[in-house]
């Protein structure tokens, strides 16, 4: 009998979701695996007989299509395995996890709605959160397992909780899912839950602006700095725990600051967030103590284009004394490199630097910090 395989693209994790459990539900296929594109498309390949290959594909098209956007579907009868092997989603692991009551999936366009929801989720029902994951173009998304009515009512509270803390962009139950679903599932965080009184998370794009939110958060309040999580679509996240009044101060100057360097996404200061919220989205960090001034000023400048960068950082070296310390690349077409030297010299080498990337792509920012802390440098992950 002729193998086929079905191949189903779409935008966002909810919808692929509903995609893979109807194809699984509708015929006899197997997953033949996944795979990110970028900017939130997401591929999946299952394979069978051609009868069952079509009936899974005309099922997980209509499906994606009810829960968000299908980019396309296309049906490979008698496929060669030559043009096969080098195909990205071969290369995916798949691990199904049979057995589970329900899922419920939240997706949201940043990291702060996320966080958000996934407070409210484990906070309405009796769910297990399994984690978060970045699918691209801005998008993230959280699942939580459970019995049927607490996933519905978890999801419920979640979406509510997203829509006020930022955007939502889809959520979905499936209850009795196909084990092949379990493949989508984020990694559940490793280690015990652990406890805080308030969860803090400024979200910038661009990493200069989500480096100044962290100075400011370090600055603006007692805090312990859990970590920077690079999301997708060019955002950056800086999340932070402690009391609720430090929290609260952290990221207000957090978010004066990201705003007056770059672009500002959002920020939330959760109170009391669940165990399971803060392993899945704060790591432990350094405990809040003494601020050590770490030394010498930092200077970050910021471009949508490489050749911009490379331009700004040669004609800093040439007309500052100041030192390359590294670079990173954030996605959304933004790279940022950062440089280490006196006050005075920073200051001379971010001016130097807006003059001159201009001309090669567009300069998104150029921010010195004078007086960096090492509890805000020790989290940062541009070296």
């Amino acid at each position: 009998m002729e193998r086929a395989l079905g191949i189903l693209e779409v935008r966002g994790m909810t919808a692929l979701a509903a995609a893979l459990d109807s194809m699984h539900k509708a015929a006899s296929v197997r997953l033949g695996g996944r795979h990110g594109i970028g900017s939130g498309w997401l591929t999946v390949i299952v394979e069978g007989s051609t009868a069952d290959a079509r009936t899974a594909l005309d099922a997980g098209r209509e499906a994606a299509a009810a829960h968000g956007e299908v980019i396309t579907a296309a049906l490979v009868p008698g496929a060669d395995s030559g043009a096969l092997e080098p195909m990205p989603h071969l290369g995916a692991p798949l691990e199904p996890r049979p057995g589970l009551q329900a899922i419920g999936l939240l997706e949201t366009r940043g990291l702060v709605p996320l966080a958000a929801a996934a407070d409210a989720m484990v906070k309405a029902g009796a769910v297990e959160l399994h984690g978060w994951a970045f699918i691209g173009g801005a998008l993230v998304h959280a699942t939580v397992s459970g019995s049927v009515g607490a996933v519905e009512a978890a999801v419920r509270a979640g979406e509510g909780a997203a829509r006020r803390a930022g955007e939502f962009h889809g959520a979905l139950v499936l209850p009795q899912p196909e084990a092949e679903v379990g493949v989508l599932l984020p990694s559940i965080p490793p280690g015990d839950p652990r406890t805080a009184a308030a969860l803090g998370i400024v979200e910038a794009t661009g990493y200069a602006g989500s480096v100044a939110a962290v100075d400011g958060m370090v600055k603006g309040g007692r805090v312990d700095l859990a970590r920077l999580t690079i999301g997708s679509g060019g955002r950056v996240a800086a999340i932070a725990s402690g009391s609720l009044d430090e929290v609260g101060a952290a990221v207000a100057e957090g978010a004066r600051r990201a705003g007056e360097t770059a672009e500002l996404e959002g920020q939330v200061v959760i109170s009391g967030p669940d165990p399971q919220v803060v392993a899945c989205f704060a790591r432990a960090g350094e405990s809040p103590g003494a601020r050590t001034l770490a030394g010498r000023a930092l200077g970050l400048v910021e471009t949508r284009t490489t050749a911009g960068l490379v331009k700004a950082l040669d004609e800093m070296l040439k007309h500052a004394d100041v030192t390359y310390e590294g670079r990173y690349k954030v996605g959304y077409f933004l790279t940022a490199c950062v440089v280490r030297g006196e006050t005075g010299a920073v200051d001379t080498a971010l001016e130097v630097a807006r003059h001159t990337a201009g001309p090669y792509g567009e300069l998104v920012a150029a921010h010195a910090i004078h007086l960096p802390y090492q509890e805000m440098e020790m989290r940062l992950p541009h070296g």
